[in-house]
């Protein structure tokens, strides 16, 4: 029945995606696209920058296991689970256990890899819900609330509504036999999650810190986008066009890839800052599904590199190079 329910959630979102496309001037996106040129290096450039500071953040949540990685080591491993996260059906389930099986042989336990995976999800929620008040709060003084009033008020009757969901399935299965199954199986990591909170207090800070950083650097992207295609936008805003666009790939994250939900996030965001043209919501949906394509090919790459090395270097370590050398 899931399964099904996702079929036709994609369909519709390509029906949507499918009518936008075709009010859409390609002639205008082309012209748009021409102007940035080599510019999208820049782009390039500032996710490199993002994903650095994600990886620093969950380097510091490994607590004092960090020192059986490298940087460089943890970042090849983050960004091949974010690359299997963005493919594959299952999302972040899928993303997240390749990131336990890459670290598996590199003398941390388990049960600690998924601690720090867990904490560093924690901190980059709580870090970009409070980077999305930080610009909520200048942007809702700059414009008239009036027009934007009903915006809200559907987003926060859909924020509750699917509270209340989920609230209603945890009532519905709290007491079901898998489920005290699952919570013996998360006992191990309950017991390294405390250990990771209560290492250090600065080593927390500094991983919240640089979660702050992760999405300042990737929301200054659609900034640069935006500014690129020749439109006038503050700062303020184009931070907001892109974390609200990361609110509609959470909802959409059965998605493989979030194909048309990002760009249909594209489209109402830019629209809720004022500008309304369907020729940048498409340019930038372009620019940014190709920044996207490029890592996933960096990502791809960087799995088979992987692979090749494990089976030259040491076939006992299972496909992974991930070690304390």
């Amino acid at each position: 029945m899931m399964k099904w329910i996702k079929w036709l959630g994609l369909a519709a979102v390509l029906i949507c995606l499918w009518l936008f496309v075709r009010a859409t001037d390609f002639s205008a996106v082309g012209i748009l696209l021409r102007k940035t040129g080599l510019r999208f290096g820049y782009l390039i450039g500032i996710t490199l920058v993002a994903y650095v500071f994600g990886t620093l953040s969950w380097w510091y949540c490994l607590g004092e296991y960090r020192k059986s990685v490298s940087i460089y080591q943890l970042f090849v491993v983050r960004h091949i689970g974010e690359t299997l996260s963005l493919v594959n059906p299952t999302s972040i389930i899928a993303g997240e256990t390749a990131k336990v099986f890459l670290l598996k042989n590199n003398g941390i336990e388990r049960p600690v890899v998924i601690a720090s995976i867990l904490i560093s999800r924690l901190l980059l929620i709580i870090s970009q819900l409070t980077l999305l008040v930080g610009v909520l709060i200048p942007f809702l003084y700059s414009r008239d609330l009036l027009t934007f009033n009903r915006f809200y008020i559907w987003a926060v009757a859909a924020i509750l509504l699917i509270a209340g969901i989920c609230l209603l399935l945890y009532r519905q299965t709290v007491n079901a036999q898998w489920m005290l199954n699952i919570k013996r199986k998360l006992s191990a990591v309950t017991i390294s999650w405390r250990q990771l909170t209560t290492y250090s207090g600065k080593a927390t800070g500094l991983a919240f810190l640089f979660a702050l950083l992760h999405w300042i650097c990737g929301a200054l992207e659609f900034y640069l986008i935006i500014r690129f295609l020749g439109f006038n936008v503050s700062l303020i805003r184009g931070l907001l066009v892109d974390l609200g666009v990361v609110v509609f790939k959470s909802a959409g994250a059965f998605v493989p890839g979030q194909l048309g939900v990002e760009e249909y996030g594209n489209k109402t965001m830019i629209a809720v800052i004022g500008i309304q043209s369907t020729t940048l919501w498409v340019a930038a949906s372009i620019l940014r599904r190709s920044r996207q394509l490029f890592w996933i090919i960096i990502g791809c790459c960087a799995w088979m590199l992987v692979q090749v090395t494990a089976k030259l270097t040491d076939k006992k370590r299972n496909g992974n190079f991930i070690y304390k050398s």
